[in-house]
């Protein structure tokens, strides 16, 4: 799955705070020193 669908996914659950951040950080790579499970935690705080 690419990054696109993936956001739309979220979208589609209604995520949109994870949709959001996600797609900040795809866009810039803001958070691409993060651990995976500090990435899972930002996305679920977000939401």
């Amino acid at each position: 799955m690419n990054q696109q669908m993936t956001i739309e996914k979220m979208k589609s659950m209604r995520l949109q705070g994870m949709a959001q951040t996600h797609y900040s950080n795809f866009q810039d790579q803001l958070y691409q020193d993060y651990t995976q499970d500090q990435y899972v935690t930002l996305l679920v705080d977000q939401e």
